[in-house]
């Protein structure tokens, strides 16, 4: 008895007050400093709303390179993760979609989001998509959010190819950075 309260009592602290449709960030910080770099998202699924996820409880993007996307465990991400609807504090006409419209874009979804690129297709256009039924990805609080807004200011001058080039440049190392945390287990951060 004493074993199944410890059980209830940790999966509570790992999975937390999360609903069906709730956004669920996932921190990733610079080791050399607190700065939150920036946030992989994922959707609350636990519960049994779907069976398709069968004891999975998130869908998220799976990775960079391809157009995965899947039922995963919350559990195997070691990172600091929290309930992220930010959007309906920025805008309050945008609402949450009912459970089986929610259901249906997953399953719309699954194996195939489309290529993975930073900023038309990443993980936080597909879960607002999910809940919300619209596409967008803001990154607030992270270096991502202010790089998006340097991108969009440079992107109003004639050096708008230069900035191109530079941010494939960035994807580049951005993909060859998630190779060499994947392949080094001190720096696994999910």
């Amino acid at each position: 008895m004493r074993s199944l309260i410890v059980v209830a009592v940790i999966l509570h602290l790992v999975i937390g007050d999360y609903e069906f449709g709730d956004i669920i960030a996932f921190e990733t910080v610079c080791p050399c400093t607190p700065t939150i770099l920036y946030e992989h998202y994922a959707i609350y699924v636990g519960g049994s709303k779907i069976p398709e996820a069968g004891d999975d409880d998130i869908f998220h993007r799976t990775n960079f390179a391809g157009t995965n996307c899947n039922f995963d465990k919350l559990a195997n991400h070691r990172r600091n993760h929290h309930v992220n609807n930010y959007w309906e504090t920025i805008d309050s006409s945008v609402k949450k979609g009912t459970d089986e419209e929610i259901r249906n874009r997953i399953r719309n979804k699954i194996n195939n989001c489309g290529y993975f690129w930073p900023f038309k297709n990443n993980c936080e256009h597909l879960s607002n998509y999910l809940r919300y039924g619209k596409e967008f990805s803001d990154q607030p609080g992270t270096w991502a959010h202010w790089l998006k807004k340097l991108r969009r200011f440079l992107g109003k001058r004639e050096i708008k190819e230069d900035m191109t080039n530079y941010m494939d440049k960035m994807m580049k190392n951005a993909l060859q950075e998630s190779l060499c945390m994947e392949s080094c287990p001190l720096s696994r951060s999910n």
